[in-house]
């Protein structure tokens, strides 16, 4: 996915990369990845936050594991929350060292920008939108991902209802979600042929 966003020349200081492995990315023309731990997640959220204008189009990619435990808020129709899995998640302390839908809900309010698409290639990663603000979309309205925007607010895009598992596959090298998802960033949405993908057209190929 970043490797799309430099394609789309967006600036490289513009993208925050967080990975299993921390380094310079000779193929993603020398950026620099971090550990994605639950505090280096939380710090490029901040910086997210504190980057975008209103008028910015804001990406959130997660490529991971998700997974479901209690609700112990009451804030959830079926009692559980959603949780992302991060690199520094210990298997004694869920709760604790994993990103909950709560709390990404609470930063997408926060973000200023009315342009907002989040890609989520997990497991549960449905129930992330139940966690959202009433000005919050789940499903795509009709706008044009690159150029007119006619929708303000924030929309998902998620492999995986929230009782349902996501696919990887070996072959493609990440998530089955993933790959249709930049086949179809790629052109192969532009459904009608009028040379835009709108999120509308995106989420019905996807």
């Amino acid at each position: 996915f970043a490797r799309w966003l430099l394609d789309a020349s967006v600036a490289p200081d513009h993208i925050t990369l967080l990975l299993d492995e921390e380094g310079e990315r000779p193929e993603l023309d020398g950026m620099v990845s971090e550990l994605a731990t639950l505090t280096q997640v939380r710090a490029a959220l901040g910086w997210l936050r504190r980057m975008a204008d209103p008028d910015d189009l804001v990406f959130v990619f997660f490529a991971g594991h998700g997974l479901q435990l209690v609700d112990d808020d009451g804030d959830e129709d079926d009692g559980v929350d959603e949780f992302l899995v991060v690199l520094d998640t210990m298997k004694d302390a869920l709760e604790e060292t994993t990103l909950r839908d709560d709390e990404f809900g609470r930063f997408l309010d926060r973000v200023e920008s009315e342009h907002v698409l989040v890609f989520f290639d997990s497991c549960h990663s449905g129930g992330q939108s139940r966690s959202l603000s009433s000005s919050t979309r789940p499903l795509p309205g009709t706008f044009d991902i690159f150029n007119d925007f006619s929708l303000e607010g924030k929309l998902v895009l998620a492999a995986a209802r929230e009782d349902q598992q996501a696919l990887e596959n070996e072959a493609l090298g990440h998530g089955v979600f993933t790959h249709f998802l930049l086949q179809g960033l790629s052109g192969e949405a532009d459904l009608d042929l009028d040379y835009r993908i709108t999120a509308e057209e995106l989420f019905a190929y996807v």
